[in-house]
C-alpha cells in the first residue's frame, strides 16, 4: 500500500537540499579560483532580489526583502531532494 506524500515533507526536503547545496557551493567557492570553468558553471549564481520594502507604523517599523541566489548546484540539489521525496521507501 503506497504511503501518502505530504506537501510539508516535500518543502522540508527541498529546504534541506537547498541549504546543503548552499553550504557546499560556499566551500567550493573558497577552494576553486573564480576564473576557472568549474566556478563559472557550478558556483557562479544568478541573483534575483526584491526589496527592501519599508513598513513604518506608529510604534514599529518593518523592513522586508528577498534575495535568491540560484546556481547549478542548487538546482541539482532540488532535483535530488524531489527524487528522494518521490521514491523514498
Amino acid at each position: 500500500m503506497p504511503r501518502a506524500r505530504s506537501t510539508g515533507v516535500l518543502l522540508v526536503t527541498l529546504a534541506i537540499g537547498i541549504l546543503a547545496a548552499t553550504v557546499f557551493s560556499e566551500i567550493l567557492a573558497q577552494i576553486i579560483e573564480p576564473s576557472s570553468v568549474v566556478y563559472r558553471v557550478l558556483i557562479q549564481s544568478f541573483v534575483y532580489e526584491i526589496g527592501p520594502l519599508n513598513l513604518s507604523l506608529v510604534m514599529v517599523s518593518f523592513t522586508l526583502g528577498l534575495k535568491l541566489n540560484i546556481n547549478l548546484l542548487t538546482i541539482m540539489s532540488m532535483m535530488a531532494a524531489y527524487y528522494y521525496w518521490k521514491y523514498r521507501v
